[in-house]
């Protein structure tokens, strides 16, 4: 019958291999020898498929004498998987972004689907849930009623040609984060995060109990959720500007075709311009604060300040950030701030374009970075 499939002939001891996977059904017999011919049984090719013990023919005919056939009587228990799935994605349940390590809202991340039970009688059944061995460290699944959001312990009972509606639900593992060595968990494509386990308990006439399981694979897709958060992201100083007299002459430092202006700056007299701006008392020191918010309430952040200025000055000679270490490096306690001032070194400094604090979570996949911009504005003044 065509439920049934030849895999292989062992002539011998020793398999034969001549078709190259091919099995012909028509086979030479040596005198005397012995012959194994190794078969599967194929459920879904049964024709009227029924629950019960069935005996299945198999013939052996002698090509040489057609009077001489030997039946082969295969007996096999059939029996029904009576649970059947909807609202799988090609039978997977498919969740959505998962963020980690901690949510940026309260939404859940979670997909339900269906189990009918195709029976005439009641089903009791078991479900439960096998993380991947990569991903079990970084997230945890609930298997949940969808109606209820109870948690689906033990065994539930369908009526039959009933159904129950399961919500899957995952949570990030919030107290540690992916290292970068397990980076490939956060890929586009998604990643697989174990299976759900369905298991079904039938006890036969002899009252021996038989279990039928199927696998349904969970895939999702995990996005490094944002870690930090700083303000303000602008900042604004003045630096103070004079106008000092040069040879009996006031210089206008707006002159563009000036020989004394270059790019804004004084550049053949600055000494008397740093000396006129030591002569500004009323002049306001220019300081200012970033804060930076950790999110996680239970793990530090560490983060690096790295400063970009205009390629005509650097950036480091005109402000100064603190407390950092000798690296630029900080940390910030869970769920704490952290404060940094950022005062302007030079009060003469005239820049081209804003100056860019870049902050940088150290552990982050992504190297997420937040950045504030410090513009200068120069406010000129005459001096007497």
């Amino acid at each position: 019958p065509d439920c049934i499939e030849i895999l292989g002939v062992t002539n011998g001891g020793s398999t034969d291999e001549s078709n190259q996977g091919v099995i012909a059904l028509k086979q030479t017999l040596e005198s005397h020898v012995d012959q194994i011919v190794t078969a599967v049984l194929k459920p879904r090719r049964i024709d009227n498929f029924t629950v019960g013990e069935r005996v299945f023919n198999v013939n052996v005919l002698n090509m040489f004498n057609p009077s001489n056939i030997l039946t082969l009587n295969v007996k096999a228990t059939l029996t029904l998987f009576e649970l059947k799935f909807d609202r799988l994605i090609k039978g997977e349940l498919v969740l959505p972004v998962l963020y980690h390590p901690y949510p940026p809202s309260d939404l859940p991340c979670d997909a339900w689907f269906t189990i009918v039970n195709v029976s005439d009688q009641d089903v009791r059944f078991e479900i439960g849930v096998e993380l991947a061995p990569d991903v079990q460290n970084f997230v945890k699944v609930e298997v949940l009623s969808r109606f209820s959001n109870s948690p689906l312990v033990g065994g539930v009972s369908i009526s039959g040609h009933g159904f129950i509606e399961v919500r899957v639900r995952a949570y990030p593992i919030v107290n540690i984060r992916i290292p970068r060595e397990s980076s490939y968990l956060t890929n586009n494509d998604g990643v697989t995060f174990g299976k759900l386990l369905v298991a079904t308990k039938q006890i036969n006439e002899d009252d021996s109990v038989q279990r039928d399981a199927k696998n349904i694979p969970i895939r999702g897709f995990i996005v490094e959720s944002p870690t930090f958060s700083i303000s303000p992201k602008n900042i604004l100083f003045k630096t103070a500007w004079s106008a000092p007299e040069i040879d009996g002459e006031k210089c206008d430092i707006d002159d563009k075709e000036s020989p004394n202006h270059a790019g804004g700056k004084l550049a053949s007299k600055p000494e008397a311009n740093l000396q006129a701006t030591k002569d500004l008392k009323d002049w306001p020191a220019q300081r200012d604060t970033i804060v930076i918010v950790n999110h996680s309430d239970q793990l530090p952040l560490l983060f690096k300040v790295q400063i970009e200025g205009p390629m005509e000055l650097s950036a480091k000679d005109i402000i100064n950030i603190s407390p950092l270490d000798e690296n630029g490096c900080g940390t910030v306690d869970a769920n704490q701030k952290c404060q940094l001032e950022i005062s302007l070194v030079d009060l003469t400094a005239v820049v081209s374009e804003d100056i860019k604090i870049h902050i940088f979570d150290l552990q982050s996949l992504l190297n997420q970075k937040k950045t504030v911009f410090v513009s200068i504005e120069s406010d000129t003044r005459e001096h007497h």
